[in-house]
């Protein structure tokens, strides 16, 4: 399928900012679970700092101020450390499966841009109608129309996110190979996505039937930590 050498330059640069972001996530959660856990501690520096501004007979305004912000921030960090973090958990989960599924949308988006052949290949294997067919080279968001009926389709018949994922690129001549952990795993996520999303972080039962993994938590709110 991959026309020519040149493919490289635009193919690796969805997966290139997939994993760019994946980086800065873990790094942003690192630094603010951190900041989090020093404001829940920095109450009594901040009163040793004003004791010492008063001492030296020094203006306070700056360092009250701090105090007093410091109060409700304080509380806060410690409802965060007290949940293991798990709001901020969810938020990040949230945005990592995003990556992913956008590293995919835009994959498939730019071979159907870039790739005249494309179309033709996913019409041979009952992925796209000659009906539904567009205009060689379609616009960005042509081609994005198709790919939300490609991914219906294939969620449809594959059911596992992961498996879908890999039969829609594979058709397009980009084969992963993923292992069956792997896929459950990507499987887990998710849906534990979806339940964070649109049922408030209860696990229900159309979770558990795709993801057995999820059944000790059936009709609970999941914590992530």
């Amino acid at each position: 399928m991959i026309p020519d050498s040149n493919v490289f330059n635009w193919i690796i640069s969805p997966i290139g900012n997939c994993v760019k972001y994946v980086g800065d996530e873990v790094v942003n959660a690192a630094v603010l679970q951190r900041s989090i856990i020093n404001t829940s501690n920095m109450g009594p520096l901040l009163l040793i700092a004003h004791q010492k501004f008063l001492e030296n007979g020094k203006d306070d305004t700056g360092i009250s101020y701090l105090i007093a912000e410091n109060e409700s921030l304080a509380a806060k960090a410690k409802e965060f450390i007290e949940s293991d973090f798990d709001q901020i958990n969810s938020h990040g989960l949230i945005g990592l499966w995003c990556a992913v599924e956008t590293a995919v949308e835009d994959t498939v988006v730019l071979i159907l841009m870039n790739d005249d052949k494309a179309q033709s290949v996913l019409q041979s294997h009952g992925l796209l109608t000659v009906k539904s067919s567009i205009k060689f080279p379609p616009s960005d968001n042509e081609a994005r129309k198709v790919y939300s009926s490609l991914e219906n389709q294939v969620r449809n018949t594959k059911k596992e996110v992961g498996k879908s994922y890999c039969h829609l690129l594979s058709v397009l001549g980009i084969n992963i190979s993923v292992e069956s952990q792997i896929l459950e795993t990507l499987c887990e996520i998710n849906e534990v996505r979806n339940c964070i999303l649109h049922r408030g972080g209860i696990i229900d039962d159309k979770a558990v039937a795709k993801s057995p993994s999820l059944t000790q938590y059936l009709n609970k709110k999941i914590k992530l930590i």
